[in-house]
């Protein structure tokens, strides 16, 4: 898995839609940038930074590895794992007028959760999650 790297105009245009206190995703046109024509895009309310990725961390207990398919909802967990994904930038806001209080996004770029085969036509997978003491920073 390639090391991932922040991305300010990824960053730049979720804040711009976080600030917009809405649920759910903007349009692909609308987080496009000159690097990434297709950008991914994790949202969650009512999470703190921590509280929003474990919970899209957390559906990698719906991901079955050996079948290659999801049981329930996983596309926040395999976006953020998706082996071919190298930037990303968040944004968050606070929206009071919101049962959530706030809006957390992040987007990826390239963008995951695409059916893309390798040239022998193999589908590319996920690999598996391992804790790894290699992780800069240590994390795991």
């Amino acid at each position: 898995m390639p090391p991932v790297v922040w991305d300010d105009e990824l960053a730049e245009k979720a804040q711009k839609w976080a600030a917009k206190c809405q649920a759910g995703h903007d349009s692909s046109s609308d987080r496009k940038t000159h690097k990434f024509p297709l950008v991914g895009q994790n949202w969650a309310g009512g999470y703190d930074l921590q509280g929003a990725f474990n919970a899209w961390f957390d559906e990698y207990k719906n991901y079955d590895y050996a079948t290659k398919n999801c049981m329930g909802v996983c596309g926040h967990y395999t976006q953020i794992v998706w082996n071919q994904t190298t930037h990303i930038g968040c944004g968050f806001a606070q929206c009071p007028g919101e049962p959530w209080r706030h809006a957390f996004v992040c987007n990826y770029g390239p963008a995951g959760n695409m059916r893309m085969r390798t040239p022998s036509g193999a589908i590319v997978v996920l690999p598996p999650y391992e804790e790894s003491s290699t992780c800069p920073g240590n994390l795991k």
